[in-house]
């Protein structure tokens, strides 16, 4: 519970200091995230979000997101009669730090806290399975900012969620390309 708490207080934070922020963006994109038993094959997911970067320096300045995501993966043995899909929704919250030095790409790494609030999975026959669940994981990120054109440039990001002991819990890691739309406050 505690965790659910603190990002839901984050999330709180951060949309409120959404409105302070230089430059603040559009997001949508999509996803590649496997889960971490490597026997299911991951899906195309999306996400869809809104960021805000505020600098702190000549090279470098923070970003703030917030995202809605979709993921989703398979399984199938067939030597067994097991087969699955399952569709995660998740609300993240991903803070980086992006450079600004370099001319024709911004690099950033961060943190992220996810929390996965659904969990939908269809078993072989007919057998639905709806889970609501509220761990909160977090993950480590890192990706880089491609300019397009003057309010448009796209994203393309990693994140990981490491595994600490003997967790059971299916956490996720993979690739993520989002198209980013930005806007500049007066």
């Amino acid at each position: 519970m505690r965790k659910i708490v603190l990002l839901i207080a984050i999330l709180g934070i951060s949309c409120l200091s959404f409105s302070q922020e230089k430059k603040q963006s559009f997001v949508f994109g999509m996803n590649d995230m496997q889960p971490n038993i490597l026997a299911y094959s991951p899906k195309i997911g999306f996400q869809v979000g809104y960021a805000s970067e505020k600098p702190f320096s000549e090279a470098f300045s923070f970003q703030k997101e917030v995202y809605f995501s979709v993921k989703s993966f398979d399984y199938h043995e067939p030597k067994s009669v097991l087969n699955l899909k399952n569709t995660t929704y998740a609300l993240e919250v991903p803070l980086s730090v992006k450079w600004y030095k370099p001319k024709f790409f911004k690099p950033y790494i961060g943190v992220a806290g996810i929390w996965n609030f659904n969990s939908k999975t269809e078993y072989y026959v007919a057998n639905t399975d709806n889970v609501s669940i509220g761990n909160l994981e977090f993950a480590v990120l890192g990706g880089v900012h491609v300019p397009l054109i003057q309010n448009l440039g796209f994203d393309v990001s990693f994140m990981g969620t490491p595994v600490f002991g003997d967790r059971q819990s299916i956490t996720y890691h993979g690739w993520r390309l989002s198209l980013k739309y930005s806007f500049a406050k007066d």
